[in-house]
Formats: structure tokens, C-alpha cells, sequence
């Protein structure tokens, strides 16, 4: 069975969606928006780096586990 980078990208966005997250477009996390992540294109995001890290280790056991149960057959 091939694999196509969307069907890759759906699959985790839908793995993401089962455990709590919700889908945001890249646009919308810059400044003045409505998700923004920072206050300007300046600031150099240490505090949310230090998120980041802690949240990818928290979401990469999550998502192993549900990946394991998954049935490809």
C-alpha cells in the first residue's frame, strides 16, 4: 500500500484531534493575530521553547501509544 504525504498529514492531524488539540493554521499564530505566539517577530520565543520541549516529550508518549494500537490490516 503506498502512502501519500497527505494521508500521512491527515492521519496525525485526526491522531492529534482524538487527544484534546485542536488544528491551527500557521498564519495565525504570527503577531496580531488571532492565536499569536508571540508579541512581535522580534521576541525570540525562549519561554515558549521551554513549552515546546517539555509538550513534545508529554504528546510523543501519547502518540506512541495510540500509533501501537492502531491496525493497519
Amino acid at each position: 500500500m503506498k502512502l501519500t504525504e497527505n494521508q500521512i498529514e491527515q492521519f496525525t492531524l485526526g491522531l492529534f484531534a482524538s487527544l484534546g488539540y485542536q488544528h491551527i493554521q500557521g498564519i495565525d499564530l504570527a503577531p496580531n493575530r488571532e492565536h499569536q505566539e508571540r508579541e512581535n517577530y522580534s521576541d525570540d520565543g525562549k519561554k515558549r521553547g521551554v513549552i515546546i520541549r517539555t509538550l513534545r516529550v508529554f504528546v510523543s508518549r501519547r502518540l506512541w501509544r495510540r500509533f501501537k494500537s492502531i491496525s493497519l490490516s
